[in-house]
């Protein structure tokens, strides 16, 4: 996943301190897999003695709506943020969805995979923040549209 656009996602509440970019950096393990960035597996370091680091934590908590309840926020908040992320890993919506999941801790509202789009919500943890997100695949990785 690299930076297409080089923008942060500071929108609104949202804090200066997060770069929303940088929370999708990192490749969402598989399903039943592990990684470095926690969890047992049978890694390097386990093999080693030692244990792995502890995951960080997640930016939001997820904010469950249905398609309803997001379009309406999604109209009463207009403040706007625009990015292209290339994320050359990503071969389908669902994978799209997984990453975002993963990294960020938000929910997803709705997929829709004739069109390869997604809307999520979340709270950010530090603010309160509400943070609205659509992600479209493209051939390349993804744009999104940010709303708080």
């Amino acid at each position: 996943l690299g930076r297409a656009s080089g923008q942060h996602a500071d929108v609104g509440g949202l804090s200066s301190d997060f770069d929303l970019l940088s929370a999708l950096d990192t490749p969402a393990p598989p399903a039943g897999s592990h990684d470095s960035r926690g969890g047992g597996g049978q890694g390097l370091d386990d093999l080693l003695g030692g244990s792995n680091p502890a995951p960080p934590p997640l930016p939001y908590d997820g904010s469950p709506m249905n398609t309803q309840e997001f379009g309406l926020k999604w109209v009463a908040h207009t403040m706007e943020a625009r990015l292209a992320v290339a994320m050359h890993s990503i071969g389908s919506i669902d994978d799209l969805v997984a990453r975002v999941q993963a990294q960020l801790g938000v929910d997803a509202a709705e997929v829709i995979a004739q069109t390869e789009e997604a809307i999520f919500a979340g709270t950010e943890k530090s603010t309160g923040a509400l943070l609205l997100l659509h992600g479209k695949k493209s051939h390349i990785g993804a744009d999104f549209i940010v709303r708080s």
